[in-house]
């Protein structure tokens, strides 16, 4: 998220802070810890047992590259911090404070005279339109979302801030592009919501199916590769990167931060769990759970999922159950009676 603030706006904004820095220094962006540059802030949420976001080694913060950390303690030496009581909170009011400087607006329909736009759909200041686009009606675009040209938007669609929309993909009916990841802080105040202020990046020819849902990375990108295919009602979770090439049918959902490579075929109604990486030209049947990660070329099945040759000898034993149970009583049947005194055997 763009901020290119000075830090004494920064503190005026969040109402509170101190640092050791110069209230001079300029802020570019907010960046996630991993690829924050010196002119970046990163957020350094308060540790809590139950808290996921908050398992943050001291490692990833010597290795970050940020040149300001918003934080409640001083973790490790030799960092810049602007030492705040809450981070999360004062978070939140630099994400509102940036989200309400541009307020919604149409009034630059007349600049995409090359594009089919249809007078119900909304467009927020900022965004750009490639030539021979078509947009349906009741879409929404929002701030600074960039389509590319020859891009067909079905009706109703969200497309929402900052996001990104490579030439001659298609967006089916109802799909959301960009809404917020399911990200949240269990601290000692309870459960709070932690902004999401990366975007969502889709590449060419890309096809997204009516319904689908694509959050918005949390602090990075939310990647779909070019030539990616997903069918109905699939649900991309925030951080996720899908491969190029890849065909993913409905109502598949991927956790947080997993990863697919390109070519993969995943079936419907299959689950991939958060941060779990599936690997190139990999094939999901149906109704599979992925629960760790896949390699290249593999072709898994099964909740949890595992080597489709060993599903197919799973489900001819599980098939086989009943009878399996029948002779395991009736072998048990002949322990018991064999198990019997000599002369007791006469009498049974």
């Amino acid at each position: 998220m763009k901020l290119a603030l000075q830090l004494g706006q920064i503190k005026q904004i969040i109402g509170e802070g101190t640092s050791t820095l110069d209230d001079s220094f300029v802020v570019n962006t907010i960046a996630s810890l991993e690829r924050a540059c010196p002119q970046d802030l990163a957020v350094i949420f308060e540790r809590g047992d139950a808290s996921v976001f908050d398992n943050i080694s001291s490692k990833v913060i010597e290795q970050s590259g940020a040149g300001l950390f918003l934080a409640a303690q001083k973790p490790v030496d030799n960092k810049q911090y602007l030492l705040v009581s809450d981070p999360l909170q004062a978070f939140q009011k630099l994400v509102t404070y940036i989200q309400n400087k541009d307020r919604v607006s149409n009034e630059a329909r007349s600049l995409f005279s090359d594009v089919q736009l249809d007078p119900s759909a909304v467009v927020a200041s900022g965004a750009s339109i490639g030539a021979g686009s078509v947009i349906s009606a009741l879409v929404y675009i929002g701030r600074n979302c960039q389509i590319g040209k020859g891009v067909l938007v079905h009706p109703g669609v969200r497309i929402l801030d900052g996001s990104i929309i490579g030439d001659g993909s298609i967006i089916h009916a109802g799909a959301v592009i960009g809404s917020d990841g399911f990200g949240y802080q269990m601290g000692k105040q309870g459960l709070r919501k932690v902004p999401q202020i990366g975007i969502v990046r889709i590449g060419r020819e890309v096809e997204i199916g009516a319904n689908s849902t694509i959050d918005r990375g949390s602090f990075d990108e939310t990647v779909i590769e070019d030539m990616v295919k997903l069918d109905n009602c699939v649900h991309v979770a925030h951080n996720v990167r899908i491969g190029a090439g890849t065909v993913i049918l409905p109502f598949t959902a991927l956790g947080g931060s997993a990863t697919v490579g390109i070519g993969c075929q995943i079936g419907a109604l299959v689950a991939i769990r958060d941060h779990i990486k599936v690997g190139n030209r990999v094939k999901i049947v149906s109704k599979s759970g992925i629960m760790n990660d896949v390699a290249d070329g593999s072709v898994v099945a099964g909740m949890p999922a595992v080597a489709f040759g060993t599903w197919k000898r799973l489900v001819v034993l599980l098939t086989k159950l009943p009878e399996l149970f029948k002779m395991a009583n009736e072998v048990q049947k002949v322990i018991e009676h064999q198990k019997k005194p000599f002369w007791k055997k006469f009498f049974s």
